[in-house]
């Protein structure tokens, strides 16, 4: 985890700002601070609409006294801009005390399909830009084994790096296939979704899997909606089941995330949580060259405080009508 001091000012500064750009890989000194990791962020605060809060419950649990300040999350995948604000707490008890706490399966398997979801989104939106990328689907007249649909793929795959080579242009793919239900059952209409930078005809992309007869192929360019890849990401994170999730090219880059040093307080946060209009303005006046998309609120059975999930994207990139 990372702390930091505080007497340094609060966050709003902007991406911009020096104290913004230092790297954010700091060593915690301060030990009365109950720092969360990520993973635990996403695992504890996972209640979107709590059904038995009040207003005013819900404005307690933001300020409370079990929280020092909001620590702030900064990633930038492509042209997208994502804000994560979540508590510091003051003591390490209150951490434990949470981690210690037992999710049911279906609580779990929410949190795993939402992580999975974020990663893909944001692996899609750095590492294949828009309109010029293609979303493809590769399906079967008579669904084959699972053996077989794996070497289809794999052969595909082989193509594909064959092609791109042979024009010179550098390839990234990602690619899911679902080969459980939801219930661990096996699939039965075994096909495959696979995402890929463009750069070489799309005939010659096609014919890498018509030239078998049993084979169907479906292929469009990466076309983002306000929220950019995220419609698409669910969409893919909806079919990951069992052990194996979803596989990429080796040339993949994770967008890099920046912690300012500038912590949010909780009187913003609690602003931000209570207020979507109020946190439109807020977040638009500190990323000038960004347009507000969407914001998530999450809430927790086992820890105070609040989770903030914001989108914004690069002004001048808005999705092209179709």
């Amino acid at each position: 985890p990372i702390c930091y001091g505080a007497a340094l000012p609060l966050y709003g500064a902007g991406l911009d700002h020096p104290i913004a750009k230092k790297a954010a890989h700091i060593r915690c000194t301060n030990g009365r601070n109950g720092m969360l990791y990520d993973d635990d962020i996403t695992s504890l605060y996972d209640i979107d609409n709590p059904e038995e809060e009040t207003g005013i419950e819900l404005a307690e649990t933001v300020r409370s006294k079990a929280i020092e300040n909001y620590r702030v999350k900064i990633t930038k995948p492509g042209p997208m801009l994502e804000i994560e604000a979540y508590p510091v707490l003051k003591h390490k008890k209150e951490v434990q005390r949470a981690k210690k706490a037992k999710k049911t399966s279906a609580a779990q398997a929410r949190v795993n399909q939402r992580n999975a979801a974020m990663k893909l989104n944001r692996l899609i939106q750095h590492n294949f830009p828009e309109y010029e990328s293609y979303v493809i689907g590769l399906d079967y007249e008579v669904s084959p084994t699972p053996e077989q649909a794996a070497k289809d793929r794999e052969a595909f795959i082989r193509g594909l790096r064959r092609l791109y080579k042979k024009n010179g242009v550098t390839l990234k793919w990602i690619a899911v296939t679902p080969w459980t239900t939801k219930t661990g059952a096996p699939t039965k209409r075994l096909h495959h979704h696979i995402v890929i930078t463009g750069g070489v005809d799309e005939n010659a992309i096609r014919a890498l899997w018509m030239r078998r007869s049993n084979g169907r192929i479906h292929l469009d360019p990466l076309q983002p909606d306000a929220n950019g890849v995220m419609g698409l990401a669910k969409y893919l994170a909806n079919h990951l089941h069992g052990a194996k999730r979803w596989t990429g090219s080796r040339n993949l880059v994770m967008p890099p995330s920046i912690y300012p040093k500038r912590h949010m307080s909780k009187a913003r946060a609690y602003t931000l949580a209570m207020d979507y209009e109020a946190a439109r303005t807020i977040f638009e006046r500190q990323h000038k060259d960004y347009t507000f998309v969407s914001m998530e609120v999450r809430f927790s059975d086992y820890v105070d405080g609040a989770y903030i999930y914001a989108r914004m994207r690069k002004k001048n990139t808005a999705p092209r009508r179709r």
